[in-house]
């Protein structure tokens, strides 16, 4: 089982178009069975709404446009014979002109649902953090996914530690294997990494992996950590004790693929 996760800063880098196409080529290249995307974004003016058969809508009402950043990288799979269904949900307005969410993306139909975890749930927000949840199944086997994109630390009842405490009820509701994908926003080593592997058994891929390559997913003063300087891992995949992990590595990181983000991605081959 391949996985892939990716925050894509989307239609906010130079040459988007073609830094699109080095995504979908990078999409089939890995043959990846579930996408977690994050930065996923639209533009709140534009009124072209579409309906897609591979869509499939959860309880998160949103419209999907034709500028919606999953449904291109879909149109642009389809267009070259790889078909992938896709769920979306918005959680905030970003840079004051777009609706921005989550996206998963799978091989197989995705039952989804979209709950805000964070203090704040007003879209007019930034802080307002909702995550996108989706069981679907990949070679027969039934799982639970899902894309995030959460905040930074505060302490052990503000921000990113409230919103884990969320996720982690929602989780809970789930029987099947879980996977946990996206921008954490709390780099390895720190509290609020340390919080997530102390409040639930789920395990991080990169530490466990029988074969690892690179490292960091961001090495720069980017938009949310402007005092950067130095390489931090902060883009993750969490998944439940029965999966064993074969490999983890980078990609879009200049080594494996080229740049597309802010954000490196974060590749895992996993089996149940």
């Amino acid at each position: 089982m391949k996985l892939l996760t990716l925050n894509t800063h989307s239609w906010l880098e130079n040459h988007q178009d073609e830094k699109i196409d080095q995504i979908v080529t990078q999409i089939i290249k890995g043959d990846y069975d579930i996408i977690a995307l994050q930065e996923v974004n639209q533009l709140i003016e534009n009124d072209s709404v579409v309906n897609d058969q591979y869509y499939c809508p959860g309880n998160d009402e949103i419209a999907i446009k034709d500028d919606n950043f999953a449904y291109i990288i879909v149109q642009r799979l389809h267009a070259q014979g790889y078909d992938y269904y896709f769920s979306y949900a918005m959680s905030h307005i970003g840079y004051d002109k777009y609706e921005e969410g989550s996206a998963i993306l799978s091989k197989r139909p995705i039952k989804p649902y979209a709950e805000f975890v964070s203090m704040d749930q007003s879209p007019d927000n930034y802080k307002s953090r909702k995550i996108l949840f989706g069981e679907t199944e990949v070679n027969g086997v039934a799982v639970v996914v899902a894309s995030c994109h959460f905040s930074w630390w505060i302490n052990e009842h503000e921000g990113f530690s409230y919103e884990w405490m969320n996720t982690k009820r929602i989780l809970e509701r789930y029987q099947q294997p879980i996977i946990v994908m996206g921008d954490f926003n709390n780099p390895e080593g720190t509290e609020g990494y340390n919080f997530v592997l102390q409040n639930c058994d789920l395990q991080d891929t990169y530490v466990i992996a029988d074969v690892k390559h690179g490292h960091h997913t961001i090495e720069k003063n980017i938009a949310g950590w402007e005092d950067n300087d130095g390489k931090l891992r902060i883009d993750f995949i969490f998944v439940s004790p029965e999966f064993e992990v074969t490999s983890s590595k980078t990609v879009f990181d200049d080594v494996n693929g080229p740049i597309v983000s802010d954000h490196y991605g974060v590749e895992v081959e996993i089996k149940s």
